[in-house]
């Protein structure tokens, strides 16, 4: 069972360093916003029930970004304003 979000939001906590290194600066992190609202929602969004939402999953991921620190609280408002 490695398709869903859940599994998606393990790695992203387990590797939060590597994440936060990554895409440290803001054109970063807007990249990474903009691949998750246009690609990633899908991918994530089919839980292991096959019930899941794009907008629940792209929800809790911009949560799980802001909450460990790995996007911006400004890139967020930022991105949610442009698109």
């Amino acid at each position: 069972a490695d398709a869903g979000w859940k599994p998606a939001l393990k790695l992203l906590k387990t590797h939060k360093a590597l994440v936060a290194k990554t895409v440290g600066d803001g054109a970063a992190q807007r990249e990474v916003l903009d691949w998750l609202s246009t690609y990633g929602a899908k991918s994530i969004a089919a839980d292991d029930s096959g019930k899941g939402t794009a907008g629940k999953a792209v929800a809790k991921f911009l949560h799980t970004l802001y909450e460990l620190d790995v996007v911006e609280e400004e890139v967020i408002l930022g991105w949610v304003h442009i698109t």
